[in-house]
C-alpha cells in the first residue's frame, strides 16, 4: 500500500506543477495582451491625431475654395454691374457695391486687375510685331507669359475697347491684330 500512496503524492506532485505551469503561462499571455492593448491604444490616438489633422486640411481647403468662390461672384457680378450700370449685390442678394463698406471697391480693383491685364496682354502684341497676319492665341500668350486663360479674358477686353482685331476667323486659328490707330 505504500506504493500506491507514493503514486498518488507523485501524481498531486506532477498536477501541482501542471498547474502551476499553466498559470505560468496565463500570466505571460495576459502580460502579453496587456502590452498589445497599451500599443492599440497608442496607434488609435496616434490614428485619431492623424484623422483630425487631415479633416483640418480638408476644412481649411473647403473654406479657402469658397472664399475663392465668393470673390468669383464678386468679380462676376462687378463686371454685369459694369455693362449693365446697375449696381452690383451684395453676400446678402440685396444691392449695393461689394466691398463699399471698408471703403475699397471690389468692383474697382477687379476691374483694374483686368485693365492691367489687357495693357500686359497689348504690350505683348506690339512687342511680338507679328505684322498683317497676327498673332496666334499660343503666341501671344508664351510672348505675355500669361496662361491662355487669362489672355482670353484680356482678348476680350482689347476687342471690345477696339484696340485689337481678329484675322482669320474663319480659318482654323484665328490669328489677331493690332487695330490702326484712328480706323
Amino acid at each position: 500500500m505504500a506504493k500506491q500512496t507514493v503514486r498518488k503524492g507523485s501524481t498531486k506532485k506532477d498536477e501541482l506543477e501542471r498547474a502551476r505551469r499553466k498559470l505560468a503561462k496565463l500570466e505571460l499571455k495576459l502580460e502579453v495582451a496587456s502590452e498589445e492593448q497599451l500599443q492599440a491604444d497608442v496607434r488609435g490616438k496616434q490614428d485619431i491625431e492623424q484623422a483630425r489633422l487631415r479633416a483640418a486640411q480638408w476644412q481649411t481647403k473647403a473654406a479657402e475654395k469658397l472664399e475663392r468662390r465668393r470673390q468669383q461672384v464678386a468679380r462676376a457680378e462687378a463686371r454685369l454691374a459694369e455693362l449693365t450700370g446697375e449696381p452690383s449685390r451684395d453676400a446678402s442678394g440685396q444691392g449695393g457695391r461689394v466691398g463699399a463698406d471698408d471703403g475699397s471697391s471690389e468692383a474697382s480693383r477687379t476691374q483694374s486687375t483686368v485693365g492691367n491685364r489687357a495693357e500686359r496682354a497689348l504690350q505683348a502684341l506690339r512687342e511680338l510685331d507679328a505684322g498683317p497676319t497676327g498673332a496666334t492665341l499660343t503666341q501671344w500668350s508664351q510672348a505675355a507669359g500669361m496662361s491662355k486663360t487669362t489672355l482670353s479674358r484680356a482678348r476680350t477686353e482689347l476687342v471690345q475697347r477696339g484696340e485689337i482685331a481678329q484675322n482669320g476667323a474663319d480659318g482654323p486659328t484665328p490669328r489677331y491684330v493690332l487695330r490702326e490707330e484712328g480706323g
